[in-house]
């Protein structure tokens, strides 16, 4: 793609995913110019055995509202969450909105990576790499060139919620 993107409405977005023993499907976006997403997902999940794919953002700047999601997850079986990585030279803020990887089995979280000029967090927005059960949560790595905040009880978690280890 070039230029900018936007996907919004209702529900709007992009999914892959495996209910059994093969993986979920990789999902990569190039953007030149601004992507945009208002309540709307890019999802790729593994429920089974299989594990979620990864999913690559690469965009000019990056604006995600109204509880959009990006979100690699796997299920209760042996997969892993995929990792999540993000790329903009520009501004990325999140409102109201969340980047996920978990892994709600034996697997474990996947990483989430991201690059931007800056970041802003605000109205609860999360990211968030959590295991599950005896899965590790996945490892958070933010580079950030110029500013970040986080506010209104906006919040970067890793952790496990079972006999996993925290990224």
């Amino acid at each position: 793609m070039s230029g900018s993107s936007t996907i919004d409405s209702s529900g709007s977005g992009l999914y892959t995913g495996s209910n059994s023993l093969g993986k979920g499907g990789d999902i990569t976006i190039n953007v030149t110019g601004t992507m945009s997403m208002d309540f709307s997902s890019i999802k790729s999940e593994g429920f089974g055995d299989g594990d979620a794919g990864r999913i690559r953002v690469s965009a000019g700047a990056l604006a995600l509202t109204d509880e959009a999601e990006i979100n690699s997850t796997s299920g209760d079986g042996l997969g892993r969450g995929g990792d999540i990585l993000i790329t903009t030279p520009g501004m990325m803020s999140m409102d109201y909105s969340s980047i996920l990887s978990k892994g709600f089995g034996v697997g474990d979280a996947g990483k989430i990576q991201i690059s931007a000029g800056s970041l802003a967090l605000t109205n609860s927005s999360e990211i968030n790499s959590t295991g599950y059960f005896t899965g590790r949560g996945g490892d958070i790595a933010i580079n950030v060139a110029g500013t970040m905040s986080l506010s209104d009880g906006s919040a970067l978690i890793s952790r496990t919620r079972g006999d996993g280890d925290g990224g």
